[in-house]
Protein backbone atom coordinates (compact mmCIF):
# COMPACT_ATOMS: atom_id res chain seq x y z
CA UNK A 1 0.00 0.00 0.00
CA UNK A 2 3.13 2.87 0.71
CA UNK A 3 4.04 2.39 -2.95
CA UNK A 4 0.46 3.68 -4.33
CA UNK A 5 -1.56 7.04 -3.74
CA UNK A 6 -5.49 5.71 -3.76
CA UNK A 7 -6.61 2.39 -1.84
CA UNK A 8 -9.94 0.81 -2.33
CA UNK A 9 -11.06 -1.71 0.65
CA UNK A 10 -14.52 -3.96 -0.38
CA UNK A 11 -16.01 -5.48 2.30
CA UNK A 12 -18.83 -5.97 4.47
CA UNK A 13 -18.14 -5.72 7.82
CA UNK A 14 -21.87 -7.01 9.26
CA UNK A 15 -20.96 -10.54 7.91
CA UNK A 16 -18.34 -12.69 9.13
CA UNK A 17 -15.25 -11.38 10.80
CA UNK A 18 -12.08 -12.59 10.42
CA UNK A 19 -10.71 -15.53 12.64
CA UNK A 20 -8.59 -14.00 15.44
CA UNK A 21 -7.01 -16.61 18.27
CA UNK A 22 -5.12 -14.42 20.48
CA UNK A 23 -7.14 -13.09 22.56
CA UNK A 24 -6.82 -8.83 23.09
CA UNK A 25 -8.33 -7.04 25.56
CA UNK A 26 -8.29 -3.62 23.14
CA UNK A 27 -11.29 -4.59 21.27
CA UNK A 28 -9.67 -2.33 18.62
CA UNK A 29 -7.05 -5.56 17.80
CA UNK A 30 -10.24 -7.69 16.92
CA UNK A 31 -10.96 -5.38 14.10
CA UNK A 32 -10.66 -5.76 10.39
CA UNK A 33 -8.50 -3.22 8.07
CA UNK A 34 -12.13 -2.65 6.86
CA UNK A 35 -14.58 -1.79 9.62
CA UNK A 36 -11.77 0.30 11.62
CA UNK A 37 -11.12 2.56 8.24
CA UNK A 38 -15.49 2.40 8.26
CA UNK A 39 -15.73 4.10 11.16
CA UNK A 40 -14.10 7.25 10.05
CA UNK A 41 -15.10 6.96 6.45
CA UNK A 42 -18.10 5.04 5.61
CA UNK A 43 -17.44 5.39 1.73
CA UNK A 44 -19.79 4.24 -0.38
CA UNK A 45 -23.08 1.75 0.11
CA UNK A 46 -23.73 -1.05 -2.83
CA UNK A 47 -27.59 -1.09 -1.42
CA UNK A 48 -28.71 -3.43 -4.49
CA UNK A 49 -28.98 -7.23 -3.72
CA UNK A 50 -29.83 -9.21 -7.12
CA UNK A 51 -30.05 -12.61 -4.99
CA UNK A 52 -32.77 -11.52 -2.31
CA UNK A 53 -36.06 -11.22 -2.87
CA UNK A 54 -38.14 -8.48 -1.48
CA UNK A 55 -39.38 -10.45 1.77
CA UNK A 56 -35.58 -12.30 2.42
CA UNK A 57 -34.23 -9.30 2.56
CA UNK A 58 -36.32 -7.45 4.71
CA UNK A 59 -35.42 -7.74 7.98
CA UNK A 60 -31.57 -8.26 7.35
CA UNK A 61 -31.83 -4.66 5.69
CA UNK A 62 -33.67 -3.09 8.24
CA UNK A 63 -31.59 -4.46 11.65
CA UNK A 64 -28.21 -4.36 9.81
CA UNK A 65 -28.29 -2.13 7.35
CA UNK A 66 -30.36 0.79 8.64
CA UNK A 67 -33.12 0.09 5.81
CA UNK A 68 -31.03 0.94 3.05
CA UNK A 69 -30.74 -2.52 1.43
CA UNK A 70 -33.19 -3.22 -1.20
CA UNK A 71 -34.16 -5.94 -3.73
CA UNK A 72 -33.70 -5.37 -7.33
CA UNK A 73 -36.77 -5.17 -9.55
CA UNK A 74 -35.43 -8.70 -10.95
CA UNK A 75 -35.54 -10.13 -7.49
CA UNK A 76 -38.19 -8.56 -5.82
CA UNK A 77 -41.19 -10.62 -6.31
CA UNK A 78 -39.25 -13.78 -7.47
CA UNK A 79 -40.55 -17.09 -5.66
CA UNK A 80 -40.12 -20.59 -5.29
CA UNK A 81 -41.15 -22.29 -8.33
CA UNK A 82 -43.02 -25.99 -7.67
CA UNK A 83 -44.09 -27.94 -10.65
CA UNK A 84 -45.68 -29.96 -8.48
CA UNK A 85 -47.93 -28.79 -5.65
CA UNK A 86 -46.35 -30.05 -2.04
CA UNK A 87 -48.47 -32.76 -0.11
CA UNK A 88 -47.10 -33.20 3.43
CA UNK A 89 -45.78 -29.65 3.66
CA UNK A 90 -48.32 -27.04 1.12
CA UNK A 91 -47.46 -24.84 4.34
CA UNK A 92 -44.30 -24.23 4.87
CA UNK A 93 -43.57 -24.35 1.23
CA UNK A 94 -45.73 -22.21 0.11
CA UNK A 95 -44.22 -20.04 -2.49
CA UNK A 96 -46.84 -16.89 -0.70
CA UNK A 97 -44.56 -16.72 2.01
CA UNK A 98 -40.55 -16.39 1.54
CA UNK A 99 -39.50 -16.67 5.05
CA UNK A 100 -41.20 -18.92 7.29
CA UNK A 101 -40.41 -20.49 10.55
CA UNK A 102 -41.50 -24.13 11.54
CA UNK A 103 -41.53 -24.16 15.58
CA UNK A 104 -41.18 -27.23 16.63
CA UNK A 105 -40.73 -26.30 20.66
CA UNK A 106 -37.97 -28.40 21.97
CA UNK A 107 -35.84 -27.68 24.62
CA UNK A 108 -32.76 -29.43 22.80
CA UNK A 109 -29.13 -28.52 24.99
CA UNK A 110 -27.14 -30.28 22.63
CA UNK A 111 -25.11 -29.56 19.65
CA UNK A 112 -27.83 -31.69 17.53
CA UNK A 113 -31.51 -32.59 17.25
CA UNK A 114 -32.94 -35.57 15.39
CA UNK A 115 -36.22 -33.89 15.08
CA UNK A 116 -35.37 -30.70 13.04
CA UNK A 117 -33.22 -33.60 10.73
CA UNK A 118 -36.49 -35.34 9.90
CA UNK A 119 -38.47 -33.14 8.91
CA UNK A 120 -35.53 -31.22 7.16
CA UNK A 121 -35.10 -34.29 5.42
CA UNK A 122 -38.79 -34.88 4.92
CA UNK A 123 -39.28 -31.44 2.88
CA UNK A 124 -36.23 -31.76 0.74
CA UNK A 125 -38.03 -34.73 -0.47
CA UNK A 126 -41.01 -32.92 -1.55
CA UNK A 127 -38.61 -30.32 -2.94
CA UNK A 128 -37.40 -32.66 -5.05
CA UNK A 129 -40.48 -34.45 -6.55
CA UNK A 130 -42.01 -30.81 -6.89
CA UNK A 131 -39.18 -30.00 -9.46
CA UNK A 132 -35.93 -28.27 -7.25
CA UNK A 133 -33.35 -28.93 -8.37
CA UNK A 134 -30.91 -30.13 -5.83
CA UNK A 135 -28.09 -27.91 -6.40
CA UNK A 136 -30.49 -25.03 -5.34
CA UNK A 137 -31.25 -26.49 -2.16
CA UNK A 138 -28.52 -25.44 1.07
CA UNK A 139 -28.84 -26.26 4.72
CA UNK A 140 -27.26 -24.06 7.36
CA UNK A 141 -26.60 -25.28 11.15
CA UNK A 142 -24.66 -23.55 13.65
CA UNK A 143 -22.43 -27.02 14.76
CA UNK A 144 -21.05 -29.73 12.40
CA UNK A 145 -22.79 -32.07 14.53
CA UNK A 146 -26.14 -30.79 13.09
CA UNK A 147 -24.88 -30.74 9.75
CA UNK A 148 -23.79 -34.82 9.73
CA UNK A 149 -27.06 -35.80 11.80
CA UNK A 150 -29.15 -33.93 9.08
CA UNK A 151 -27.29 -35.54 5.85
CA UNK A 152 -27.84 -39.14 7.52
CA UNK A 153 -31.21 -38.90 7.55
CA UNK A 154 -31.52 -36.82 4.25
CA UNK A 155 -29.53 -40.17 2.82
CA UNK A 156 -32.24 -42.27 4.69
CA UNK A 157 -35.28 -40.34 3.68
CA UNK A 158 -34.17 -40.01 -0.15
CA UNK A 159 -32.04 -43.56 -0.86
CA UNK A 160 -34.28 -44.08 -4.22
CA UNK A 161 -32.23 -40.86 -5.76
CA UNK A 162 -28.63 -41.32 -6.99
CA UNK A 163 -25.92 -40.32 -4.18
CA UNK A 164 -24.28 -38.18 -7.57
CA UNK A 165 -27.72 -36.17 -7.35
CA UNK A 166 -28.29 -35.73 -3.51
CA UNK A 167 -24.85 -34.87 -3.19
CA UNK A 168 -25.10 -31.49 -5.10
CA UNK A 169 -27.31 -30.43 -1.60
CA UNK A 170 -25.01 -28.27 0.56
CA UNK A 171 -25.17 -29.19 4.16
CA UNK A 172 -22.57 -27.23 6.46
CA UNK A 173 -22.08 -24.60 8.70
CA UNK A 174 -22.76 -20.60 8.34
CA UNK A 175 -18.78 -19.88 8.19
CA UNK A 176 -18.72 -22.13 4.82
CA UNK A 177 -21.82 -20.92 3.68
CA UNK A 178 -20.74 -17.11 3.52
CA UNK A 179 -20.31 -15.52 -0.22
CA UNK A 180 -22.99 -18.84 -1.69
CA UNK A 181 -26.54 -18.65 -2.14
CA UNK A 182 -29.17 -21.12 -3.28
CA UNK A 183 -32.87 -20.73 -4.25
CA UNK A 184 -33.81 -22.86 -1.25
CA UNK A 185 -31.61 -22.56 1.99
CA UNK A 186 -32.89 -23.80 5.58
CA UNK A 187 -31.82 -22.89 8.45
CA UNK A 188 -31.75 -25.80 11.39
CA UNK A 189 -31.29 -23.50 15.00
CA UNK A 190 -30.55 -27.13 16.73
CA UNK A 191 -31.11 -24.94 20.05
CA UNK A 192 -33.81 -24.74 21.91
CA UNK A 193 -32.44 -23.22 25.46
CA UNK A 194 -29.50 -22.10 26.99
CA UNK A 195 -27.98 -22.31 30.56
CA UNK A 196 -24.89 -23.39 29.88
CA UNK A 197 -21.19 -21.29 29.05
CA UNK A 198 -21.53 -17.56 27.68
CA UNK A 199 -19.00 -18.67 25.16
CA UNK A 200 -21.21 -20.94 23.04
CA UNK A 201 -23.82 -18.50 23.53
CA UNK A 202 -22.05 -15.85 22.33
CA UNK A 203 -20.69 -18.09 19.09
CA UNK A 204 -24.41 -18.82 18.66
CA UNK A 205 -25.92 -15.36 18.73
CA UNK A 206 -23.60 -13.48 16.87
CA UNK A 207 -25.14 -10.82 14.58
CA UNK A 208 -22.79 -11.20 11.80
CA UNK A 209 -23.57 -15.09 11.62
CA UNK A 210 -27.04 -14.45 12.08
CA UNK A 211 -26.56 -12.17 8.71
CA UNK A 212 -24.70 -14.42 6.94
CA UNK A 213 -27.22 -17.45 8.00
CA UNK A 214 -30.04 -15.52 6.94
CA UNK A 215 -28.83 -13.97 3.32
CA UNK A 216 -27.82 -17.26 1.46
CA UNK A 217 -31.60 -17.66 0.10
CA UNK A 218 -32.77 -16.15 -3.40
CA UNK A 219 -36.60 -17.15 -2.89
CA UNK A 220 -37.28 -19.22 0.14
CA UNK A 221 -35.90 -19.18 3.95
CA UNK A 222 -37.24 -21.83 5.89
CA UNK A 223 -36.52 -21.47 9.75
CA UNK A 224 -36.18 -24.78 11.52
CA UNK A 225 -35.86 -24.86 15.57
CA UNK A 226 -37.78 -23.56 18.87
CA UNK A 227 -39.45 -20.70 19.92
CA UNK A 228 -37.96 -21.53 23.15
CA UNK A 229 -34.63 -19.95 21.86
CA UNK A 230 -36.38 -16.85 22.72
CA UNK A 231 -36.70 -16.94 26.29
CA UNK A 232 -32.83 -16.99 26.58
CA UNK A 233 -31.79 -14.53 29.31
CA UNK A 234 -28.33 -13.56 30.06
CA UNK A 235 -26.69 -10.83 32.81
CA UNK A 236 -24.60 -9.50 30.04
CA UNK A 237 -26.22 -6.18 28.45
CA UNK A 238 -24.29 -7.23 24.76
CA UNK A 239 -25.29 -10.94 24.84
CA UNK A 240 -28.60 -9.72 25.70
CA UNK A 241 -28.93 -7.58 22.69
CA UNK A 242 -27.83 -10.42 20.25
CA UNK A 243 -30.13 -12.90 21.90
CA UNK A 244 -33.16 -10.12 21.65
CA UNK A 245 -32.43 -9.08 18.25
CA UNK A 246 -32.43 -13.47 17.15
CA UNK A 247 -35.62 -13.49 18.71
CA UNK A 248 -36.94 -10.51 16.46
CA UNK A 249 -35.96 -12.45 13.31
CA UNK A 250 -37.67 -15.44 14.06
CA UNK A 251 -40.60 -13.61 14.81
CA UNK A 252 -40.62 -11.62 12.10
CA UNK A 253 -41.27 -15.06 9.95
CA UNK A 254 -44.48 -16.30 8.49
CA UNK A 255 -44.89 -18.87 11.75
CA UNK A 256 -46.08 -22.16 11.61
CA UNK A 257 -45.61 -25.03 14.43
CA UNK A 258 -45.55 -28.51 13.90
CA UNK A 259 -46.00 -30.78 16.79
CA UNK A 260 -46.43 -34.20 15.16
CA UNK A 261 -44.48 -37.56 16.21
CA UNK A 262 -41.78 -38.08 14.51
CA UNK A 263 -42.18 -41.02 12.18
CA UNK A 264 -40.96 -44.47 12.56
CA UNK A 265 -40.42 -45.62 9.19
CA UNK A 266 -37.81 -42.52 9.12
Amino acid sequence: MLTGSKYVFIGDHQQMPPIITAEHTNPEYCKSVFEYLFDFAPGTTLNTTYRMNAAIADYSSRRFYGGDLQSHSSAATRTLVLANPSEQYADVLDPAHPSVFVDLRHTNLKNYERSEAHYIADMIAELLASGVPAHEIAVVSPYRAQGRVIQRQLNKRCSDIAPDELAKITIDTVERMQGQERDVVFLSLTSGKFDTGLQRASFYFMPNRLNVAITRARVKRIVIGSSRIGLAHFESSELQQWADHFREFIESCHQITRLKPLKKNH
